[in-house]
């Protein structure tokens, strides 16, 4: 059995700067659309926050990047499934 650390792990398998990334662009779209807490059953378009609404926008986000390489396209679809998470947690 490998006896890699936690950390040791964490240092090669995860990145920091991606969640980084995200934290920005959270606090990006809060400027824009306020808090993700008011939107319990709607989104902040009107569309019922569902998990196809939020896979419709992720499949987006992901498409876009395909064409465009832009980092925050992934940071933006990673924060989509996080607000699922937290809808629903």
């Amino acid at each position: 059995m490998d006896k890699t650390t936690p950390m040791e792990i964490l240092a090669t398998d995860f990145s920091q700067d991606f969640i980084e990334l995200m934290r920005h662009r959270v606090v990006h779209g809060f400027a824009k659309w306020g808090s993700v807490r008011q939107y319990k059953d709607k989104r902040a378009d009107g569309r019922p926050a569902t998990a196809d609404s939020y896979r419709e926008d992720v499949n987006r986000l992901l498409d876009t990047y395909t064409e465009s390489k832009d980092p925050k396209l992934l940071a933006d679809a990673a924060n989509y499934l996080m607000f699922l998470y937290m809808r629903n947690a």
